[in-house]
C-alpha cells in the first residue's frame, strides 16, 4: 500500500470532531504507513472551524455556503493524494483493525470495502452487510445479522468505508440528485456493481458510531422520512432496468398510492410528487448509466444476497456467470419505504 487518505466531510461536528481526529491520528500513526487527513467543512454554523485549529496538520477545505453531503464528500475524495480513501463521518471512531479492509484492494475489481459498525455507547453490533429484496414491486434494503467472514454487500456506507479513488472518480462520485441526504451511498455502490465492480463487507475491521448523528440532530423526523422516501423513488427510476421487476412495479404503483390516500396516509404520495420534480435530472442520469451496465439487476441482487466467503477467484467466477445474462431496458418507477454526483468532481474549490 502506497498510503491512504482519511477524509471527513464536516457539518456542525464541533462536539464530536476532536475525538474523531484524535483517534484517527492515534490509529494511523501506529500503522506506520503514509497517510493524510482531509476535512472539508460544509459551512458549519457551530464551532467546528475553531475546533480544527487544534489540528494544524489537517488539510482543511472550507465551503462558503452549504453544499450537502454528496458534493462535500466528492470534494474530499477528489482532493485525496492516495488511491485508497477512507471516508468517515464526523462521529465515527476508528480502531486499529483497518488492515483487513485494505488487503481486499489487491483485487482490482474491488470498488469499496466497509467494516462492521458498533455503537459507541455499549459496543453492540449496529450494522454491516446489507442485501436487497424485490418485494411486491418495491426495492427493499435489508439489514443482515452479524457475519464473521468477508462477504459481498449491497453498498458501502458513506460514513465509514474505504473507496478506490480512481473508480470513485470514474463513477462520478455521490450523486447530488439525492441532496440533502440518504440513498447516495446505495446509488454509488449499486452503479459500481452494475459496471462489474464489487463491494465487500469486512467484519474483521470495526469502527464505532453514535446512535444520533448530524442528520437526526439537525432535522425533524417527518422531514427525514419524506426525503428518504423521495430518494428511494429517485433511486429506482434512475437505476433499475429489469423488465420483470418494472412490470410488477408499474402494476402496483398507482393502486398502492390510491390506497394510501383513501386511508389518509400521505407520506408516499407526497414522496412521489417530490420525486417527480426531479424527473428530468433522473432521466439524464439514467441515460448515462445504462451505457455502462454489464451486470443486470437480477444478478446484482443474487450476488449481494450471497453469504459465501469472499475471494478474488469467486468474484471472477461469479461475474463471468452473471454477465452472460445481459441486461434489459425499461423505464422504471419508484421504490417504497426502505432503509435509508454531480458527475464532475472538484477538489478544494468552495
Amino acid at each position: 500500500m502506497n498510503g491512504i487518505s482519511i477524509v471527513i466531510p464536516n457539518w456542525n461536528g464541533a462536539r464530536t470532531l476532536p475525538f474523531v481526529l484524535k483517534r484517527v491520528y492515534e490509529v494511523m500513526n501506529a500503522q506506520q504507513c503514509p497517510f493524510e487527513v482531509i476535512v472539508i467543512d460544509d459551512a458549519s454554523t457551530d464551532e467546528s472551524l475553531e475546533t480544527l485549529k487544534d489540528f494544524p496538520q489537517v488539510r482543511l477545505g472550507i465551503s462558503q455556503r452549504n453544499q450537502g453531503f454528496s458534493k462535500t464528500a466528492n470534494r474530499c475524495v477528489a482532493s485525496a493524494r492516495y488511491e485508497l480513501v477512507f471516508l468517515i463521518s464526523n462521529d465515527i471512531l476508528l480502531t486499529g483493525s483497518i488492515n483487513p479492509m485494505i488487503e481486499h484492494f489487491d483485487d482490482p475489481k474491488v470498488f469499496a470495502v466497509s467494516p462492521q459498525v458498533r455503537w459507541r455507547n455499549n459496543g453492540v453490533f449496529a450494522y454491516g452487510k446489507r442485501t436487497v429484496q424485490w418485494d411486491n414491486g418495491y426495492f427493499k434494503v435489508k439489514e443482515h445479522p452479524f457475519i464473521a467472514t468477508p462477504v459481498y454487500t449491497l453498498f458501502a456506507c458513506g460514513g465509514s468505508a474505504i473507496f478506490r479513488k480512481s473508480l470513485f472518480m470514474e463513477l462520478g462520485g455521490f450523486d447530488d440528485l439525492y441532496k440533502p441526504f440518504y440513498w447516495e451511498e446505495i446509488d454509488l455502490s449499486y452503479r459500481a456493481w452494475k459496471r462489474g465492480y464489487t463491494v465487500i463487507h469486512e467484519p474483521r475491521s470495526t469502527v464505532y458510531n453514535t446512535d444520533r448523528g448530524v442528520i437526526k440532530t439537525n432535522f425533524k423526523r417527518w422531514y427525514i422520512k419524506l426525503i428518504s422516501g423521495r430518494n428511494s423513488y429517485l433511486f429506482l427510476w434512475k437505476n433499475i432496468n429489469s423488465a420483470k421487476y418494472m412490470r410488477r412495479h408499474l402494476s402496483i404503483l398507482l393502486p398502492s398510492l390510491i390506497a394510501d390516500v383513501l386511508h389518509n396516509q400521505w407520506r408516499f404520495p407526497l414522496c412521489v410528487l417530490m420525486a417527480l420534480l426531479r424527473l428530468p435530472a433522473v432521466l439524464r442520469r439514467r441515460s448515462v448509466e445504462k451505457q455502462h451496465v454489464v451486470v443486470d439487476d437480477e444478478s446484482v441482487f443474487e450476488l449481494v444476497a450471497s453469504n459465501e466467503y469472499y475471494t478474488a477467484t469467486s468474484v471472477d467466477h461469479n461475474m463471468e456467470n452473471k454477465q452472460e445474462t445481459g441486461t434489459q431496458e425499461v423505464f422504471s418507477h419508484e421504490s417504497r419505504g426502505n432503509h435509508p454526483s454531480a458527475y464532475g468532481l472538484t477538489a478544494f474549490s468552495g
